[in-house]
């Protein structure tokens, strides 16, 4: 707690500008603590005849504090579960592939498949264990080719759709343009495109009628866009309460969060049939 404000070498010359004209006679500052680090701070303070903060209070308004700590992990806690759909359903199709191949009566088995199964099996059940470790390790960034991670994850989706039997729903990849190097959290973008592809599977379906998936990526001036488009139209209204962050979907509200986080844009563009997710990531040289 800060009293007196006004004469503290705390605080920088904006703060105490605030509290001369505010009125504010001391400052309580309750650190939120999550994964053994303070993230930030909360800040409450003692007006006009109030001049400071009872030990009650205090004890209070920690307490309120530790539970906004649990809060906040519990809620990255319910995104990483909401993550895990994907990759799970895709994991224990490439299983039951793996499983056949071993399974079947041919002299000779086609080591090539097999390996390559194995391989996305191994990679997609290492990504579900960093998920997990994200709730406890601090993400690392790198330099990836934003094309590749997203041909990575539709093979994913292309996997949910054949393993849900979502006859009616079909991917096309069109103008891929690799070498889109940007500074990310790889885990972050992978959860990015498998929230958007998941997104657009999931409109198709609910439309009740055939429909497609359409991925792009290029180059925009000195950025690497992605676009994720599905047949089928959204209102304005809908639009518009999307991209004021007002969607209840915990997906769009993960995908919001995550582009924001890495400094990306994202836009949301309704024509010719289409609804489409742009989002864009600032290019960096890649250092070999």
């Amino acid at each position: 707690m800060i009293k007196n404000p006004q004469r503290s070498n705390l605080l920088s010359p904006e703060t105490k500008w605030f509290s001369i004209n505010h009125h504010i006679n001391s400052i309580l500052y309750i650190p939120l603590i999550i994964d053994d680090k303070v993230k930030y701070f909360l800040a409450f303070d003692a007006m006009n005849e109030k001049e400071e903060f009872s030990e009650e209070e205090i004890e209070i308004l920690s307490f309120f504090g530790k539970e906004l700590s649990k809060a906040a992990k519990i809620e990255r806690m319910d995104d990483i579960i909401h993550d895990f759909k994907n990759p799970a359903i895709a994991v224990a199709g490439f299983a039951k592939r793996v499983k056949r191949l071993v399974e079947s009566n041919e002299k000779e088995i086609d080591k090539e498949r097999l390996f390559r199964n194995l391989d996305i099996l191994i990679k997609e059940t290492q990504r579900m264990q960093d998920m997990a470790m994200s709730l406890h390790v601090e993400a690392k960034e790198e330099i990836v080719d934003l094309t590749e991670v997203l041909l990575r994850r539709c093979q994913i989706n292309e996997e949910v759709i054949r393993e849900m039997e979502l006859v009616n729903i079909k991917s096309e990849i069109r103008d891929i343009e690799k070498g889109l190097w940007v500074r990310c959290y790889p885990l972050y973008m992978e959860r990015i495109f498998d929230n958007l592809l998941h997104n657009a599977t999931n409109a198709i379906q609910t439309q009740g009628q055939r429909g497609k998936i359409v991925i792009r990526s290029y180059k925009e001036l000195n950025r690497g866009v992605v676009e994720i488009s599905n047949t089928g139209e959204i209102s304005e209204f809908t639009r518009d309460m999307i991209l004021k962050g007002e969607s209840r979907g915990r997906g769009l509200q993960i995908i919001f969060r995550l582009v924001n986080l890495m400094n990306g844009k994202i836009e949301l563009l309704v024509k010719d049939g289409f609804t489409t997710f742009k989002v864009s990531f600032s290019l960096v040289k890649r250092h070999r």
